[in-house]
């Protein structure tokens, strides 16, 4: 009987089709920065529509969100697993306290990452963006 893969196994098999978000962030050059990185929590345990700012005095924006658990661990599933991430991964960046024109600038990012990956729809479904 072939093993179901673990959540973190499943992330690290679709780890590289987020260059493109990370290649758009990276080039982000803020105004006034306020946090010196966003981390993120995702966590297989919580529903989808989780999110919880996490208190860090370390110069981070923190948070936890949740992920569509009816989303399979399996290879065939990869697709939905890039779109659901990418559209968590989102939700936090967006809701980090920045400048107005940094919120801008990583905004047009994340449309400009969602736009260039092949697999993502336009950016319409992420009312957010």
């Amino acid at each position: 009987m072939k093993q179901q893969p673990r959540f973190g196994q499943s992330d690290e098999r679709i780890r590289p089709q987020f260059a493109s978000l990370k290649a758009a962030i990276d080039s982000v050059a803020l105004v006034q920065p306020i946090y010196e990185a966003i981390l993120v929590g995702v966590g297989e345990n919580r529903p989808a529509d989780f999110f919880e700012e996490v208190l860090n005095r370390d110069g981070y924006y923190q948070a936890l969100v949740g992920f569509d658990p009816s989303i399979g661990l399996g290879a065939e599933c990869d697709g939905r697993r890039v779109v659901a991430h990418f559209h968590q991964l989102s939700r936090v960046a967006v809701a980090c306290p920045l400048a107005m024109p940094d919120r801008e600038a990583v905004r047009a990012a994340l449309k400009e990452a969602l736009t260039q990956h092949s697999c993502h729809q336009p950016p319409t479904h992420l009312p957010w963006l």
